[in-house]
């Protein structure tokens, strides 16, 4: 239920000084404060002209870009100061991801998806803000998340993820550094989910965008009304596909897995829960297997793993019991794995899924061909997100077209699962697009009738 808010509380405010109420609940004050700033800051947003504003927002991207200076410095600085992953582990993922997102990037995403609707005589309404629910612990999601509403000139408040209270923050500062008044027109903030009255507070705006579990998005969307436009990004699992008939180079593309799984420690939508190695039998899957451990037994000394709690590290160890008493039985199963859980490869000896401590578990599934592959994925199909994709130029198109048919909405290369263009549809749904209302104007429509 909303708390009682006071009949004097101000539409718009200039500065927080102007903003003199007392609300009878401090995470409500702070949102309601915010919320008036950017009602004050949002009449510049929408006249100001729209190639600025791409511009700055292109240079803000592009200020992270390199971990080594300015704000990727201080990025990688505070990531690494949260504990959740190895600064070794954070410079090369986001050195990886990061590489290609910069204003030129930026451009074509606006080119891609705003000017064809512009061109045909649609005009954009923004919504009057956006409302930014932060999930996970990654930063890249959250720079996206926060600066893409303001391409179609809505103003953002953003609440942090319990696991990244970091990579908000310093993006508002970065933004603000840059452009004054743009960076007015984002906030971010910090406050527990079960907060309930801030939480109902912050979700009252027309848009709202949100990261999770299912279960936090059914949640979110019980609260919402139905005239409010809810974007949602929901469970989602990654995998491998390699073709061994017709890859070359089966140890090379077992590398580049490794270090698809390796990085942000397997912890983002983007990284892959398992592999599957079509054709050749056991014979190529326990190859791959074998070559995939000694990557990953390298990478744990080049960038260490964080450390997990008792119970992830619990559940690491009942998989690979689970997994040796299978082998035992006579299973044609295997287990590589560290000494402690650094990381964990299991040679499967069946196309199904299983279960995913993940923290650098990979499983490796034998499948005949790609018919079988895609049967297999079938009955999860639904929490599909990206497919790492290794074959020959002669067959990648029938398992691209498969995995789109599966709800795959990214296949990209092996080694380049943990960096997504800035164009890419997330969950089938376009960057920008869902950002914002759009009205026709049809021939005639703008001039007066006869």
């Amino acid at each position: 239920m909303r708390a009682p808010l006071p009949t004097s509380a101000p539409a718009r405010a200039s500065s927080v000084a102007e903003l003199t109420i007392r609300w009878p609940d401090e995470a409500v004050g702070r949102v309601e404060t915010a919320k008036a700033r950017l009602a004050g800051a949002r009449d510049h947003l929408l006249q100001r002209p729209h190639a600025e504003i791409v511009d700055v927002v292109g240079r803000v991207l592009e200020a992270f870009r390199d971990p080594s200076t300015g704000y990727g410095v201080k990025l990688v600085r505070a990531v690494a100061d949260a504990g959740a992953f190895s600064r070794p582990c954070i410079e090369r993922g986001l050195s990886l991801a990061l590489d290609a997102w910069d204003g030129d990037a930026l451009r074509a995403l606006v080119e891609l998806e705003l000017a064809p609707a512009f061109r045909a005589g649609r005009r954009l309404r923004p919504f009057a803000a956006t409302a930014v629910v932060l999930g996970g612990g990654i930063p890249m999601p959250s720079l996206v998340a926060c600066l893409t509403p303001l391409l179609v000139r809505s103003p953002v408040l953003a609440k942090t993820a319990s696991r990244d209270r970091v990579t908000a923050h310093l993006l508002a500062d970065c933004l603000r550094a840059e452009d004054a008044e743009l960076g007015a027109c984002l906030a971010v903030l910090d406050f527990e989910g079960d907060e309930d009255a801030a939480l109902t507070a912050f979700l009252d705006a027309p848009c709202v965008v949100a990261s999770g579990s299912d279960a936090t998005i059914s949640a979110l969307a019980s609260r919402l009304a139905a005239h409010q436009r809810l974007v949602a990004h929901g469970h989602r699992f990654s995998l491998a596909v390699v073709d061994a008939g017709s890859v070359d180079d089966l140890e090379g593309a077992a590398g580049a897995v490794a270090l698809d799984a390796a990085l942000w420690d397997q912890s983002g939508c983007l990284s892959p829960v398992c592999v599957h190695v079509v054709g050749g039998g056991p014979t190529s899957a326990a190859r791959f297997a074998r070559a995939l451990s000694r990557t990953l037994a390298q990478l744990a000394d080049e960038m260490p793993r964080s450390a997990v709690e008792p119970a992830v590290a619990a559940r690491i160890r009942n998989e690979r019991d689970e997994a040796a008493m299978r082998a035992a039985a006579g299973r044609d199963v295997e287990v590589f794995a560290a000494s402690d859980s650094a990381w964990t490869v299991v040679r499967e000896d069946e196309p199904g899924l299983r279960p995913a401590p993940l923290h650098r578990f990979v499983r490796v599934h034998p499948v005949s061909d790609l018919a079988h592959w895609a049967a297999a994925l079938a009955p999860h199909a639904r929490h599909l997100s990206t497919v790492g994709l290794a074959a020959s130029p002669a067959r990648a198109g029938r398992a691209a077209e498969l995995a789109v048919q599966l709800g795959a909405s990214r296949i990209c290369e092996l080694g380049r699962m943990q960096a997504p263009r800035l164009d890419w549809p997330h969950d089938g749904l376009n960057v920008l697009g869902s950002l914002a209302a759009w009205a026709g104007v049809e021939p005639g429509g703008g001039t007066a009738s006869a």
